[in-house]
């Protein structure tokens, strides 16, 4: 694979960090190389009013500037540029807000951002030499290319993370497997709620390659000390989605893994050491599960939750399912329960379209709009609380059974464990760091580390205990609430092969699961 290809995918990869997760990348793999140049110089231009443009039309605008610059600059590279308080038809008709081209010349590099049909940035930089002008201007304009992609691949849909609908690409191609050096023209979106580009040739618009984003490998290693020592399950080789605890069996959790083209649905007894398929759901849920959730008034109403990139599904023994009724189409990312008793309450954050948000139900049948961000959640350590906050400066709810309210805490808190009306730790993103936090006290930082995921115990008021995982660095254990803490496990891919993207969970006082992530690669389709 040519380095030009490997620094896009390369920013499609960080747009996963953390399975779905912390950091937002925009622009494409050439503007995240971008931020490595020496940045000599920055000018803002005259606004001028505001105006989507086309890819053709963004390249008339550069060719402009670049006759009126010394140094006689090339168009390089041109990207459109996705951000998140965009609607997902953003781009149906081949036109962007925002565009970032590359400019290269004997001298220099400029990097210049155009915004509503006007250059407002302009950034120079040493020449690097490793990016090559395009040859000739594309006779390929973004509505056709689109066009043309969704042709030729009828499945692809516009991006549903962070990024809000579709994103144009062009530059020159380096020869790659025999092919000749070619302007080629990149549509990017998603194809089963996974990152997704067809390339086209910017001449013919011929297919020169369609590549979509698979994940495999990881599983699930077990604890039977509250999380001091862990080892391999018998569930591995696979994508894990998510884990929850079965709240009417001690030591019993159910989890979700992408298994070939479907989304696979597996059942633990014995505190997550064994573990058995129970069933598959259909394929118009995809093969991309997101999140999983237990509810239910008891055992024999027991309600099994799938989050999928097609939305919310549903089950009652865990082979037959369907997809819940009331919410908006939407990627079903985030999932919590609060219960307390027979009583529960499913939260759940829908991504994309206008219905984006949190939602509510007690019944599984009619759904309440809490809030119009669709935001991470956090189960307290008894499962009565959930903690609503984002990393985009929203306002952190709490919510119960019955009520939400809002909550004052540090910006940028992504998660949480422990009592969230007494005390708990807290995860904070871009800072990086964890902190206790305590009634009438200010946060007490405690640890700079990226955490991906926290669980308290169930026994929390009693033991203190918490587990973080760390964005690939390792399980950690706290005995005192977050005051400090010890890494227990620093390479939990040693125990069962992944990344180290890691999520944990307790499944009683004394059993704890951790998922590692799995393996991202690129396929054809």
């Amino acid at each position: 694979m040519n380095r030009r290809t490997l620094l896009f995918i390369g920013a499609l990869l960080l747009a996963s960090f953390l399975t779905g997760g912390l950091c937002l990348v925009d622009g494409s793999g050439l503007e995240v190389a971008g931020r490595f140049v020496t940045r000599l110089r920055s000018t803002q231009t005259a606004s001028q009013p505001a105006k989507p443009l086309t890819l053709l039309q963004v390249w008339d605008v550069l060719e402009d500037y670049a006759a009126q610059s010394d140094g006689e600059p090339r168009i390089a590279s041109l990207s459109s540029v996705a951000t998140v308080d965009e609607p997902a038809s953003s781009g149906e008709d081949g036109t962007r807000r925002k565009w970032q081209a590359v400019l290269v010349s004997s001298r220099s590099e400029l990097w210049v951002t155009i915004s509503d049909g006007a250059i407002t940035q302009v950034e120079e930089g040493p020449v690097t030499g490793g990016i090559a002008p395009i040859e000739g201007k594309p006779q390929l304009d973004s509505p056709e290319a689109l066009a043309i992609a969704r042709r030729l691949r009828p499945g692809l849909s516009p991006e549903t993370e962070k990024g809000s609908g579709w994103r144009y690409v062009v530059e020159q191609s380096p020869t790659d497997g025999g092919m000749p050096s070619r302007p080629v023209v990149r549509v990017v979106g998603s194809w089963q709620g996974r990152p997704a580009f067809v390339e086209l040739d910017a001449a013919s618009g011929e297919l020169r390659q369609a590549k979509r984003q698979v994940l495999a490998g990881g599983g699930i290693l077990y604890s039977e000390d509250a999380g001091l020592t862990w080892k391999a399950s018998d569930l591995a080789g696979l994508f894990i989605g998510d884990v929850a605890a079965d709240p009417w069996q001690e030591g019993g959790a159910y989890a979700v893994a992408s298994k070939g083209d479907q989304i696979a649905l597996y059942n633990t007894q014995n505190g997550g050491q064994h573990w058995s398929e129970v069933g598959t759901l259909p394929e118009l849920a995809t093969d991309w599960p997101f999140c999983l959730g237990v509810a239910g008034k008891d055992s024999a109403t027991k309600a099994l939750l799938v989050g999928s990139s097609s939305g919310l599904w549903c089950s009652s023994d865990g082979r037959t399912w369907r997809p819940v009724a009331g919410l908006p189409k939407g990627a079903a990312r985030w999932l919590a329960v609060a219960r307390s008793g027979r009583e529960y309450r499913v939260i759940i954050s829908i991504l994309g379209g206008d219905g984006r948000g949190l939602y509510s139900s007690t019944d599984l049948s009619t759904w309440e709009r809490v809030a119009e961000v669709p935001y991470r959640l956090s189960e307290s350590y008894d499962h009565t609380l959930v903690m609503a906050s984002d990393d985009l400066g929203s306002q952190p709810l709490l919510l119960s059974l019955s009520s939400q309210r809002p909550v004052e805490l540090p910006p940028g808190v992504l998660r949480a464990a422990g009592d969230f009306e007494g005390s708990f730790a807290i995860f904070v993103w871009p800072e990086g760091r964890v902190g206790r936090v305590s009634p009438g006290e200010d946060v007490a930082w405690t640890l700079d580390a990226l955490f991906g995921s926290m669980a308290a115990a169930p026994d929390f008021p009693a033991s203190n205990t918490i587990l973080a995982a760390r964005f690939r660095g390792g399980i950690y254990r706290s005995t005192d609430g977050g005051h400090s803490w010890k890494q227990v496990l620093a390479d939990p891919s040693s125990v069962v092969p992944g990344t180290n993207e890691v999520q944990v969970r307790f499944l009683s006082p004394r059993n704890a699961v951790a998922v590692t992530g799995g393996v991202l690669a690129w396929t054809d389709f």
